[in-house]
Formats: structure tokens, C-alpha cells, sequence
């Protein structure tokens, strides 16, 4: 029987490279993200390789829309479970950044990771199968200047994920957790100052790893799975 994904942050970046590297997948794909125009070309792309799939709009901050988007997953195909690659950041100290920028960082990469994972395991703890991916980050295991919002949440997101997989290995559920160095993303070019993204992953080689974590075949799970550039973080 064919299952679905939900993969978020699919407009762009690693979402999108991880729906790509997915078009081989017995089931649809449910493109998720922010931009319905950006869901599209990702959609049209993931057709020319022959892969199945949907756009479902959600807003990660939104509870109603994640709800929803779990919905349309579950009417497409029994949702097999989700590449939750959405989120972003914010830079800026401790002392100079508000505390109501703290509080979106922890909802858009802490917060919303928890409501979807709770929402997806109502379908699938009773069918005993599926797999959890969260993409993370270096930053979830190690900590960076300028950036306390985002590495406290995605230290979080780390122990979020431990945790899960603790409560559903006797529902023979898969967690795994990929933790990618800094990545030549869309993102950086949006941000102020000179990055060298020629000293970055590329997008493709990280949706590359999503795809060889979701394809580990049985009981055999990659629980967690460290992807840096040969050089080290730049």
C-alpha cells in the first residue's frame, strides 16, 4: 500500500532538494510551506522525475493550518509520516535581540515541530508504522555567536525528537534526527554581509541524506545522522 510525507519548507532550499531526492516514493508527497507559487515550481519539478504529489499551504505558526495540513495528508494516502524541514532564524545576542524574537524562534523551529509531531502519530501509532525526520542543525549540538533564539531551539528540537523516539518504539515508529552544517541555501542571500557559500553543503547532497534515512529498509533506522563539509564550518 502505497503512503504519504508531508514535507514542510518544500518551496525552497532543503525541503525542496528532500522532495526531489523523494520522487521514487511509492505514495504522494505533500508539499508544504508558506508561498503557494514557490509549492508549485517545486511540484512541476517533482513531475518531470516522475514523482507524485500535492501543495498544501500551511504556516508553521498556524495550529489550525497544521491540522489541516495532516488532513489532507491522511485523504491523499495513510500518512507513512513527515521531513519537518520548515523553520528559520533570526541573528542577533541575547542583549540585544527582543524577547518577542526569542518567542518566535522557539515557536516557528520548537513549537510547531511539536504540534505536528503530535498530530501525524494519531494515524500512525494505530497503523504501527512510519517515520518521523526532523531537520535540524550543527546548531542543535553546538553553539554559535549572535544566535541564542535559534540554538536554544534547535537544542530543543534535539531533545524533542530523543524523547519522541523513546515513546514510539513499541509502536515499531522510526525517528531520526539529520543534523546538516551550514547550507548553500536561498536563505543566506536574504541575510546581511559576504557568506561563502562555495564553503557550504550543497542543497541536493542534504536531501540526498533525507532520502537514504527514509529508504533504510526493516527495522533499521538511522537515528541520527551528522552532515558537515569536508573543510569544516566556514
Amino acid at each position: 500500500m502505497s503512503s504519504s510525507i508531508i514535507i514542510t519548507g518544500a518551496s525552497s532550499g532543503i525541503g525542496r532538494a528532500s522532495a526531489l531526492a523523494l520522487a521514487g516514493w511509492d505514495g504522494p508527497l505533500i508539499l508544504s510551506g508558506r508561498s503557494s507559487d514557490r509549492l508549485q515550481e517545486t511540484l512541476d519539478l517533482l513531475i518531470e522525475r516522475r514523482g507524485r504529489g500535492s501543495v498544501c499551504r500551511a504556516d508553521l505558526d498556524s495550529p489550525e493550518q497544521l491540522a489541516a495540513l495532516v488532513d489532507w495528508a491522511e485523504q491523499q494516502a495513510p500518512l507513512h509520516g513527515f521531513v519537518h524541514a520548515g523553520g528559520g532564524a533570526e541573528f542577533g545576542t541575547a542583549q540585544s535581540q527582543p524577547p518577542e524574537v526569542w518567542e518566535a524562534q522557539i515557536g516557528l523551529n520548537l513549537n510547531a515541530a511539536y504540534r505536528l509531531t503530535h498530530l501525524a502519530l494519531q494515524g500512525m501509532i494505530p497503523r504501527k508504522q512510519g517515520h518521523l525526520v526532523y531537520v535540524n542543525s550543527v546548531a542543535g549540538l553546538r553553539s554559535f555567536p549572535a544566535s541564542s533564539a535559534y540554538v536554544a531551539a534547535k537544542h530543543g528540537l534535539k531533545g524533542l525528537a530523543d524523547a519522541v523516539r523513546e515513546d514510539v518504539r513499541e509502536h515499531d515508529i522510526k525517528v531520526s534526527t539529520l543534523y546538516p552544517g551550514a547550507t548553500a541555501s536561498e536563505w543566506w542571500q536574504k541575510q546581511e554581509g559576504d557568506f561563502p557559500l562555495q564553503e557550504m553543503l550543497e542543497v541536493e547532497a542534504v536531501g540526498a541524506a533525507v532520502a537514504y534515512i527514509l529508504n533504510q529498509v526493516g527495522q533499521t533506522v538511522v537515528e541520527e545522522l551528522l552532515l558537515r563539509h569536508q573543510r569544516g564550518d566556514f
